[in-house]
């Protein structure tokens, strides 16, 4: 999942696609954005997704995503590179969820169902921006890095839920 995203990022910073064109989700975002219920619909699910950008940040700044790892059978260079890419990789998936939440956030405030835009096409308006190539390539570099934590710290995953009497 997080590669297909890293994808999209990528392709559409270095892409010279037309940004104008439209998509299925961008159809349904309009449809949505057409009525009011939809559009308060709209605006909170940008508000969760901006929600849980922040609380990735934070689990990257405070390391908290370690809590769940069990990383005494690693080397202390293993244990170093899956700390490492846990806080690169929780940052860039950070970066792409809040941004997914501003740019659903902001098409429901403008309320203008012709200005919705799906994540690549976002992505790629964004990308156009002097800073927003770099922007973009930063959050594709890292929810690769994201992923390569996954892969990684798969091995040291802590399995038991404690709080509940050691259930898998």
């Amino acid at each position: 999942f997080y590669a297909l995203l890293a994808w999209t990022a990528i392709r559409s910073a270095l892409a010279n696609d037309d940004p104008d064109r439209s998509t299925t989700v961008e159809r349904i975002s309009a449809e949505l954005l057409g009525s009011g219920p939809g559009r308060l619909a709209v605006l909170i699910g940008g508000a969760i997704a901006i929600g849980a950008g922040l609380y990735f940040a934070q689990q990257a700044v405070t390391r908290d995503f370690l809590d769940e790892l069990d990383l005494s059978s690693a080397g202390p260079l293993e244990a170093r590179a899956v700390e490492l890419l846990g806080v690169v990789g929780h940052v860039g998936r950070s970066l792409v969820t809040i941004l997914v939440g501003v740019f659903v956030g902001l098409a429901s405030l403008r309320a203008d169902p012709n200005e919705a835009r799906g994540f690549d096409r976002s992505l790629r308006h964004v990308a156009g921006h002097p800073v927003g190539a770099a922007l973009v390539l930063t959050a594709a570099v890292g929810l690769v890095l994201y992923g390569a934590f996954c892969l990684v710290s798969l091995r040291h995953r802590d399995l038991v839920d404690t709080n509940s009497g050691g259930g898998r």
